[in-house]
């Protein structure tokens, strides 16, 4: 790997750091400040991972074709939307409007969506054959980040304001990263294909012919759980665990880095195995912490549901949004569409979860299942099924 390469890769790495420690520290805190500081039901508070990702599905989708039909774009796409971010960010911080908030944080999904694909396929293709390994230290950057400001929200002795606002800072400094990182990166990158639009769309129905169709399934399926990892989670955690401030963001943080390292390795384990197989593992995991968070035990038990539900939503992501799986003729577009389909899962699931936890809150199911959790256990047959339907393919194949 020639060094300017390496170079761009390292001010990718620390980019979406800064941007983890900036989304872990407000996602948080905003939560909390819609619920507890504006009073805002389950339902409205877990909406903003909806908004945010509904708006991100329409611009990843530009973002992705955009960049394979005229393949310099992503260079402005890498840093200039987060500098946006940065400002809504700030902004948003300043707002006691529930639907005010809501509709900055739809926009700031929206330039969040520009950004990450282009800048996901641009890792995996600067990598080459590392490209597992690369997307694996992508993300345990971002995560890590995340955990750190999700352990910061714990000890600053400030508001949730605050809190948002402080966190602006994060973003800023990530967009100045990801800019040069943009100008390190070698030319030719991306290349865009034959015959244009009609080119770009032959080379898309190709790669779905292989695998890359059952790793976008699973986009969906961990996307959806995902979603209810965020905004709903932080309100279940109080109310159903009982976890205080502190205690929430303690669990949090250590069960995202109690996941960091398995990041890591399951990217470079998909470059000898495959991705689909390395997938199917991390799914099962995923199906047996989301079982976990359904039936309140205490704080361990919580820390077990959240190490594990994260363990799969996060260690996923190496293999469903890397350009070298996924198929390198279309290479922005499968990536983009990877984050479409996760992002839609996002959408739906804070909306089933909110749903579903107003209406069975203090109830029982089948007398002893705690009905709150109810939302967790939907995720888990999510993934249950997409399991077999990979289990379903592979006899196919082999018949």
């Amino acid at each position: 790997m020639a060094r300017g390469a390496r170079l761009a890769l390292a001010a990718v790495f620390i980019g979406v750091f800064l941007a983890g420690l900036g989304a872990g520290l407000s996602r948080l805190a905003l939560a909390r400040l819609l619920r507890y500081g504006l009073g805002e039901s389950v339902l409205v508070t877990s909406s903003l991972t909806s908004w945010f990702m509904a708006a991100r599905v329409v611009s990843a989708l530009l973002g992705g074709v955009g960049s394979d039909l005229r393949p310099g774009l992503y260079r402005v796409l890498m840093s200039a939307p987060m500098a946006g971010i940065a400002v809504l960010v700030y902004a948003i911080a300043g707002l006691r409007d529930a639907a005010a908030i809501l509709l900055l944080n739809a926009a700031w999904g929206f330039l969040s969506g520009l950004v990450w694909p282009v800048t996901q396929t641009a890792t995996s293709l600067a990598a080459g054959a590392r490209a597992g390994t690369a997307m694996g230290v992508y993300f345990a950057s971002a995560f890590l980040g995340v955990t750190i400001g999700q352990g910061l929200y714990g000890v600053l002795p400030v508001g949730d304001a605050a809190a948002v606002r402080i966190s602006s800072l994060f973003f800023a400094a990530a967009s100045a990263s990801l800019a040069a990182a943009a100008a390190l990166l070698p030319p030719g990158l991306l290349r865009r294909p034959g015959r244009g639009a009609r080119g770009l769309l032959a080379a898309v129905r190709d790669a779905l012919r292989g695998p890359a169709a059952w790793l976008l399934l699973a986009a969906f399926a961990v996307g959806y759980s995902s979603g209810m990892l965020r905004e709903f989670l932080y309100v279940y955690l109080g109310e159903a665990y009982g976890l205080t401030r502190r205690d929430l963001s303690a669990v949090l943080a250590a069960a995202g880095l109690a996941a960091l390292p398995l990041t890591v390795l399951v990217g470079r384990l998909a470059e000898t195995r495959g991705a689909a197989p390395v997938l199917y593992g991390v799914l099962a995991v995923g199906a047996a912490g989301l079982a976990v968070l359904a039936l309140p035990a205490g704080p361990a038990g919580a820390f077990a549901g959240v190490m594990l539900s994260n363990l799969a939503t996060r260690t996923s992501l190496p293999l469903t949004r890397n350009a070298v799986f996924l198929g390198t003729a279309a290479a922005a577009t499968l990536v983009a569409a990877s984050n479409v389909l996760n992002n839609l899962g996002q959408v739906t699931g804070p909306l089933v979860a909110g749903a579903l936890y107003d209406a069975l809150h203090g109830e029982k199911l089948l007398g002893s299942i705690p009905g709150g959790g109810a939302p967790f256990l939907t995720a888990a047959a999510l993934y249950l099924l997409v399991l077999a339907l990979y289990s379903a393919m592979t006899r196919r194949r082999q018949g």
